[in-house]
């Protein structure tokens, strides 16, 4: 073969700019000697809209696994692919890429001879800025018409392979093949209809209670032989971690892992999934595996499994907004869990850039590298809070790590959670600052950034708690049971709470008067039991409200709180049997509700308002209602008295209805400058 110097970087030609085009590359296998140990491809360019067959490699940039180091990944060969000339006969050059992808092509030079495969590494010039901007606006329709994507995971391990073979044998499970051929909604039904502990389910259709009854079996036979070692090895590698792997997993119509030389598809694990949510629903013994349940490390499907079905069934489309609350948010559940379940970016910009191609075309962001992450994130707040107000809950001060922003703006590549005022399927709770319809806010922008909006002061802070509720730390081989010191962190904060509610009670025509109802709401942050909308347990429903429950009539809350705690420790210790499943779901529900709040604290007004709020409050601080939130936002008068910065998202007992804004015309609403 005739050649140049290997060490000659490849020269890209630019794009033509008539129509949207992207390059593909062929990989060529060789067998004489000079080209052992190397990487051969053709290059060539396509347009967007007449691309033909094609596929697309899916991967992490900088490894597999977080341990990974020089004695695996980087000393792999090679680190360049040599580009050849259309004919074959000569080298035009080479490109350098990182050793995971070189380790990946070695694996897979062998499956994808001669193809052409879009790989952005070595299809898109890294080194200019423009081009790289406009090929992240095509990466939707890129890897929306590719015949499949071949997610790469790294080597496999003999953890990763029990798995595969697990995965195998579902996909043979003719009972899952059958309920999989059926619509979503359908195996949600069958799931929904399998015996509950204690609760038998009448299903009339006959089909589907041949497959609840052939699915329960398939529970029994396999539900404890999912290999967890394999699981936890699988799925805490980075590819599941990745931000960019969002739409390259919800956009083709085939998605294939490859982990060493073993291979499966995504429907594999989209079975093995819903195993596991059936297994959970049923009440079947929770499977963990180092005190990680195996629904928590495999949190990546629980995000993108929906999107991914919504998308390819066109049942619905997503916003940006949506999108990147979505993916960049975890729930206070979930980012309690030891594993990260966080997806990541290396460059901050791609919190938002690799989610556009999951988005429709108006979405008003075009990437551009040569802004400034502070810039990317602040322009794109003015559009998402426009759109809705509540986007300003997401900014949470406290967890940014992004220098300069804006105390409005969300930082999208800090540990945000979801709002606690937000259902787990991202609806609100509450409508504090909107009656129906909800009306748009009147927001702008000034000079420096300054956010212009309109709203309603509700009362400024007096006076502040201390006590608040640890993040939870139990039993790692009991979830549901809580340590001594959470359980006296509860109570504190409880009691805190209640002092506050006996200061208001003490102010004249106070809008939260002393009751056990108030205090019981207050301390989950309104919510109540509100995880379980069939029945209670632990309470009466509120017939005034479909959203929380308050205790058995004459029975004191913080009593009420400390019997069932107790019950469940001696429950826990007791030696002549299993603790009752009606402690378990009594303090599953009741720590769910209280742990959502964590890292809160109490506060109370001159007014008679009492609330939570983020820890960082100070007596001064105002209570806010912006105009189409659903919750208060607590802000800080700035010096002087000039615009105010965000301090956090707040929960006001008797405001969270829309109470705030009865009998106000717009005289009433007035501007509140953020900075």
């Amino acid at each position: 073969m005739a050649s140049m110097n290997p060490a000659t970087p490849y020269q890209y030609p630019r794009l033509p700019e008539d129509r949207d085009h992207f390059r593909l590359i062929s990989i060529t296998p060789h067998n004489d000697a000079q080209a052992a140990g190397c990487i051969y491809g053709k290059m060539h360019v396509t347009a967007v809209d007449n691309c033909g067959d094609y596929d697309a490699l899916s991967y992490c940039w900088s490894g597999h696994t977080l341990s990974s180091n020089s004695s695996t990944e980087t000393q792999a060969e090679p680190h360049r692919v040599m580009i050849e000339t259309p004919d074959g006969t000569g080298i035009l050059g080479c490109i350098s890429i990182t050793p995971s992808l070189g380790m990946a092509l070695r694996y897979l030079r062998l499956r994808i001879p001669h193809r052409p495969i879009f790989i952005d590494q070595i299809c898109i010039n890294q080194e200019d800025t423009e081009e790289r901007s406009k090929q992240v606006a095509l990466m939707g329709q890129i890897y929306g018409k590719c015949a499949s994507v071949v997610g790469w995971l790294g080597p496999a391990t003999k953890h990763s392979r029990s798995l595969m073979k697990f995965a195998s044998r579902l996909s043979r499970n003719a009972v899952l093949s059958r309920i999989f051929a059926q619509s979503r909604e359908y195996g949600l039904a069958v799931r929904d209809a399998l015996e509950l502990t204690g609760r038998p389910v009448h299903v009339a259709d006959t089909e589907m209670r041949k497959d609840r009854n052939q699915l329960a079996k398939l529970l029994y036979r396999e539900g404890s032989a999912l290999p967890l070692d394999g699981v936890l090895d699988i799925f805490s590698r980075l590819w599941f971690r990745r931000m960019w792997i969002i739409q390259e997993a919800c956009l083709p119509g085939r998605l294939t892992f490859v982990c060493g030389r073993y291979s499966w598809d995504m429907d594999d694990l989209e079975r093995m999934h819903y195993l596991l949510d059936c297994q959970s629903h049923s009440g079947a013994d929770r499977l963990s595996v180092n005190g990680i349940s195996a629904r928590d490390i495999m949190s990546f499907l629980d995000h993108v499994l929906p999107v991914r079905s919504a998308l390819r069934t066109a049942t619905r489309g997503f916003t940006l907004p949506q999108l990147v609350t979505t993916f960049n948010a975890m729930s206070p559940a979930t980012a309690k869990v030891a594993v990260d379940t966080k997806f990541r970016a290396t460059d901050p910009r791609d919190c938002i850039y690799g989610l556009l191609g999951l988005a429709g075309q108006d979405t008003g962001v075009v990437p551009s590298y040569t802004k400034s992450p502070r810039d990317v994130f602040t322009e794109f707040a003015v559009i998402a809070a426009a759109e809705d107000p509540d986007f300003l809950l997401y900014a949470q001060p406290s967890r940014k790590i992004l220098q300069g922003l804006p105390s409005w703006v969300p930082d999208w590549s800090s540990d945000l959670v979801l709002p606690t005022s937000y259902t787990a399927a991202g609806a609100p709770f509450f409508r504090a600052g909107y009656e129906e319809p909800r009306r748009a806010p009147f927001l702008s922008i000034a000079a420096g950034n300054i956010l212009a909006v309109s709203g309603l002061r509700v009362d400024r802070i007096d006076c502040v708690g201390t006590a608040f509720l640890d993040p939870f730390i139990g039993d790692p081989d009991d979830a549901l049971f809580p340590a001594v010191s959470d359980l006296a962190g509860i109570l504190a904060f409880c009691n805190e709470v209640r002092s506050f509610l006996e200061m208001a009670a003490r102010v004249p025509n106070s809008p939260t008067p002393m009751s056990e109802e108030a205090l019981w709401v207050l301390c989950t942050g309104g919510l109540g039991l509100i995880s379980s909308l069939e029945a209670s347990i632990m309470g009466t429903h509120v017939a005034t409200s479909n959203t929380f429950w308050v205790p058995p009539d004459g029975i004191s809350f913080l009593g009420f709180l400390f019997v069932n705690m107790i019950e469940a420790c001696q429950a826990k210790t007791d030696e002549n049997g299993p603790r009752p499943a009606a402690i378990n779901s009594q303090i599953s529900i009741l720590l769910d509700s209280l742990h959502k709040h964590d890292g809160r604290v109490g506060f109370v007004t001159p007014e008679g308002y009492v609330g939570l709020g983020p820890r960082e409050m100070q007596p001064g601080d105002e209570v806010v209602v912006l105009r189409g939130s659903s919750a208060p936002l607590v802000l800080r008068p700035g010096k002087q008295g000039k615009g105010y910065e965000c301090v956090g998202e707040a929960y006001c007992h008797g405001i969270m209805y829309g109470e705030a804004l009865k009998g106000k015309g717009e005289d009433d609403w007035i501007t509140f400058w953020i900075g």
